[in-house]
């Protein structure tokens, strides 16, 4: 039997001897599970914890109180939403005017790849590890406007990252315009040298955009350090926020390439150009954000390694300390069970 094998059913028992342990956590929830209920698939949906949901409900009914006052101008409800976003961009490391508010990762990365300025026969660099969702907006520009979009192969047991930079570098043609990957493949749970990625990319001229659906919330995420030009992530995932939260992040030396419809009248969440949004969900997010913060998870770490402790791929454990939530015995249990965050192909927004 080899070392992996060995490993992976080693894994198996532990996770079985835990099992009791985790349902006798389940009898003091934080959410609203179903009796009975373990849940392990938070790189789908993250439960949302009782404290997020019940601020999420109490700013929709002060809304409900009053819609146009406490919805417009300095209403309660935008007041509350603004502060959100103001923690949910203390997170990341940027600056609040330089956060963008979405409904999910794919809708984050629809808005790059529908405001970028692309020509026929411009090329869109990225892998053959994206999720559909992350890869959807550049798919669409290549249907629609000639675009095309290269693929560099990252096979499911790749984790030498040196190797996957050489062959980015390798791919770049004097038609690429943008490097488009993901921080962390939802396929493998490998995290991609980004670092070096987005240096590569400003050194050569490109734009680089990041889909963090399966970062944020599971590892420090300071996109100031990582140097990318877009990022995108969903608060409904690991950050365990209101089901329909996500985030685009531009830098401002990209404002004049990434240009969201929703910022042009304006960067606050409601605007004449963003609408009113969903202004009784971000709250939620801006509470759990706080947390994360006040629990003192870092913003930034080294964005080139791969998850890698265990000897044999990429399908290997992040330390329990690297990720914390409202009850520790209970999530710091399950985490210890957990792999590099893997995502279902229907699990994404």
């Amino acid at each position: 039997m080899t070392a992996s094998r060995r490993t992976f059913l080693a894994g198996i028992g532990a996770a079985a001897a835990a099992a009791p342990a985790l349902a006798r956590a389940q009898s003091q929830p934080a959410t609203e599970f179903s009796p009975g209920l373990i849940y392990l698939n938070t790189g789908s949906l993250g439960p949302t914890p009782q404290p997020v949901l019940d601020r999420v409900l109490a700013v929709w009914r002060t809304l409900e109180e009053n819609p146009v006052v406490n919805g417009y101008n300095e209403g309660a409800g935008l007041v509350a939403a603004e502060a959100a976003r103001a923690e949910v961009a203390r997170l990341i490391g940027c600056a609040t005017d330089n956060l963008l508010i979405t409904g999910g990762t794919t809708r984050a990365m629809n808005i790059v790849a529908g405001s970028v300025r692309l020509a026929r026969g411009d090329a869109v660099l990225t892998t053959d590890q994206e999720h559909h969702g992350g890869i959807a907006g550049w798919t669409w520009r290549a249907r629609r406007d000639g675009v095309r979009i290269d693929r560099v192969p990252v096979p499911p047991e790749e984790n030498d990252v040196a190797a996957i930079l050489a062959r980015i570098t390798a791919a770049i043609r004097s038609e690429t315009r943008v490097i488009s990957v993901s921080h962390v493949l939802f396929s493998t749970g490998l995290r991609m040298p980004l670092t070096e990625i987005c240096a590569l990319a400003r050194s050569r001229g490109l734009l680089s955009v990041i889909d963090g659906a399966q970062a944020v919330g599971m590892i420090p995420v300071d996109v100031g350090a990582i140097g990318c030009h877009a990022y995108a992530a969903s608060g409904h995932k690991w950050l365990m926020g209101p089901k329909g939260t996500g985030l685009l992040y531009v830098s401002p030396d990209a404002a004049g390439q990434v240009e969201p419809i929703e910022w042009e009248m304006g960067k606050a969440y409601v605007s004449d150009s963003a609408g009113f949004g969903r202004s009784r969900w971000p709250p939620g997010s801006g509470r759990l954000s706080k947390q994360r913060v006040a629990w003192g998870s870092p913003r930034s770490s080294s964005a080139s390694s791969p998850c890698a402790t265990v000897p044999g791929g990429p399908f290997q454990k992040f330390p329990a300390s690297s990720w914390r939530a409202p009850r520790p015995v209970r999530w710091r249990a399950a985490s210890s069970l957990s792999a590099c965050p893997l995502r279902s192909r229907r699990g994404r927004s």
